[in-house]
């Protein structure tokens, strides 16, 4: 799961990445990952560090695409300092801590230095951070 939405965000913004490789940070934050439901084994890991994460992003990435492409992908620092200890939960996680999760991770964005974010992750854990955070307005619009 951590696997794949590094994969996303080279493939997805290699354009951006590309032109502002220097002012560029990719992140990998553990409170982004998916939910986990009752029989998602999809959600758990199987591979603690940052070095085995960055590994197994490059390595899916390999056979779709060209070796320019790849050495452009390659070049991307990835920091995954939270992928260093088991970020995953092993049994379908609790609505109060997803929402705690969501929370946690919104005043990780809140507090970043970083001028512009973008915020790569699966379906469930979009819909839950947008269940707990979206404006009153649209939610009425629905």
């Amino acid at each position: 799961p951590l696997t794949r939405a590094p994969q996303t965000c080279l493939v997805g913004l290699r354009p951006a990445l590309r032109e502002r490789q220097a002012e560029v940070a990719v992140l990998v934050r553990a409170n982004a990952r998916e939910r986990k439901n009752r029989g998602g084994n999809d959600t758990i890991g199987s591979a603690l560090g940052a070095d085995a994460m960055r590994v197994r992003a490059l390595a899916g990435l390999r056979a779709g695409c060209g070796p320019s492409e790849l050495a452009e992908m390659e070049a991307v620092q990835i920091d995954a300092g939270e992928a260093e200890s088991a970020w995953w939960d092993y049994s379908a996680e609790s609505a109060s801590a997803l929402r705690e999760r969501l929370h946690e991770l919104l005043l990780q964005i809140e507090s970043s230095q970083a001028r512009r974010i973008v915020l790569v992750g699966h379906s469930h854990f979009f819909r839950a951070f947008l269940a707990e955070f979206l404006h009153s307005e649209f939610r009425s619009a629905r």
